[in-house]
């Protein structure tokens, strides 16, 4: 984006024209953090995205997936085998835009489930007090 300025006082600066440009594919300029919606276990593990991967075959992957969630085994850190060292896995295939497998064996992996309770809210007791009232 490019600018120009006008000052119209000491401290007071105007706007007088700005060339913007849109960007035509914006998914491909976000960080690689994925929100996992599915994990499917065994020789291979196929994750399913809830958005666009932008992943390629051959990438070096690496999950941090909180322990309520389930399948912790597939996180990088921490690595028993040589402490400090992260466990990563590779690409390799893509199904589509969402769904790619990696080379990871994950047979015997505990379930992936993110289906996740929480018990408030903000606003929640507002709210249940105008439902009342009413």
């Amino acid at each position: 984006m490019e600018c120009k300025w006008k000052q119209l006082h000491r401290d007071l600066w105007i706007t007088i024209r700005c060339i913007c440009k849109k960007v035509l594919y914006p998914f491909l300029y976000l960080p690689e953090d994925n929100v996992v919606s599915a994990i499917t276990t065994g020789t291979t593990t196929t994750i399913v995205t809830t958005m666009y991967h932008n992943f390629v075959v051959g990438q070096e992957i690496a999950f941090r997936i909180p322990s309520v969630w389930g399948t912790t085994e597939l996180n990088s850190l921490p690595n028993t085998t040589i402490p400090g060292s992260p466990v990563y896995g590779y690409v390799t295939s893509i199904t589509d835009n969402w769904t790619f497998v990696c080379n990871i064996n994950s047979t015997g992996y505990t379930a992936f489930n993110v289906n996740q309770p929480f018990l408030s809210y903000r606003g929640e007791q507002f709210r249940k007090y105008c439902q009342w009232a009413m």
